[in-house]
């Protein structure tokens, strides 16, 4: 082979790397998991692959129609109120066109987070990248979105491209907001463009975004839409469960309000149907290694099915 074939050659194959290079940035699969109140017991948790959500989960969006974020807007003037106005441009017509996403499709946020139980009011998830890249977002915009900003899409095609065959940022945050504000299309239609002000609208201050260049804070909606998403985790309220002990073990369930007795057996803050039930499942273990005293609810000085009734019809 002479030099230059071999030349040549050495390109094809230094080429042929920067591709499946390229490519293999992307993310196919999302682990989403739900944690308990301490942040990380893990109360349940999923991993899907784009395919997998694209057979199973609702589709949004056509592959045919654009959605658009919105770019910082670089000005200043001496008059701080109007200054601030025009950075977050409720017109929404300065640098939106240039921040193309794309003709894409994808999974609503809200969709995954069901996979695992769900969100409540006041509560957060945290959506995680490849390359390390975070975000925190509130139950509201998951969940009770405005048709304006739309909801949080987690998009696995673009222009015909899959994660795995050429959507290099898949998968990627996208929000299809509606074309209600701007004049940007054809003929002075609007376009889906999420802007600045319309999370400026939507979204509590400490969920918003700024572009920082020196010491100026510039608005954006570009930095919200993270790409190659791998992991989206809901931190919620829930209490951390408390499983009851089983044979071999010599831990007692709690006791929350402190009175001796431990009514609340799956330690779920409160006493119902649920903790009859696992006082049933376990009444032999515990008559064999819990003091009486605690469980003896019939007051009869033994551990039985008589006190499964007397706690049944106290509960409530």
């Amino acid at each position: 082979m002479s030099s230059h074939s071999k030349g040549r050659y050495l390109l094809a194959i230094l080429a042929l790397i920067l591709i499946v290079t390229s490519v293999s940035s992307a993310t196919t699969q999302v682990e989403i998991v739900k944690y308990a109140n301490d942040g990380k017991t893990v109360l349940s948790q999923r991993t899907v692959s784009y395919q997998w959500m694209m057979n199973n989960l609702p589709v949004l969006g056509d592959g045919v129609t654009h959605y658009y974020h919105q770019g910082p807007i670089f000005i200043d003037n001496p008059n701080e109120t109007l200054e601030r106005e025009l950075r977050w441009n409720p017109e929404e017509n300065t640098n939106v066109l240039e921040k193309d996403m794309g003709a894409v499709k994808g999974t609503n946020i809200r969709d995954l987070c069901h996979l695992v139980g769900g969100m409540s009011h006041g509560e957060e998830v945290k959506i995680r990248a490849a390359d390390g890249w975070s975000m925190w977002f509130g139950y509201n915009n998951v969940y009770e979105y405005s048709s304006r900003e739309g909801p949080i899409v987690l998009c696995w095609y673009q222009n015909g491209k899959y994660p795995d065959t050429g959507y290099t940022d898949g998968m990627r945050l996208v929000w299809f907001a509606d074309d209600s504000i701007n004049t940007l299309g054809p003929g002075g239609t609007g376009v889906h463009a999420f802007g600045n002000w319309d999370w400026h609208q939507a979204a509590d201050t400490k969920y918003w975004y700024y572009y920082i260049s020196g010491g100026e804070y510039y608005p954006t909606t570009t930095g919200l839409s993270g790409y190659t998403i791998n992991d989206i985790s809901l931190y919620s309220d829930d209490p951390v469960p408390v499983v009851l002990p089983l044979p071999g073990q010599t831990s007692v369930p709690t006791d929350p309000d402190k009175d001796g007795l431990y009514e609340d057996m799956n330690g779920g803050g409160t006493i119902g149907f649920g903790d009859v039930v696992l006082f049933f499942t376990h009444i032999e273990w515990i008559k064999n290694n819990e003091p009486v005293i605690a469980f003896d609810f019939s007051g009869n000085g033994a551990i039985g099915f008589q006190d499964v009734v007397v706690f049944f019809n106290q509960v409530g």
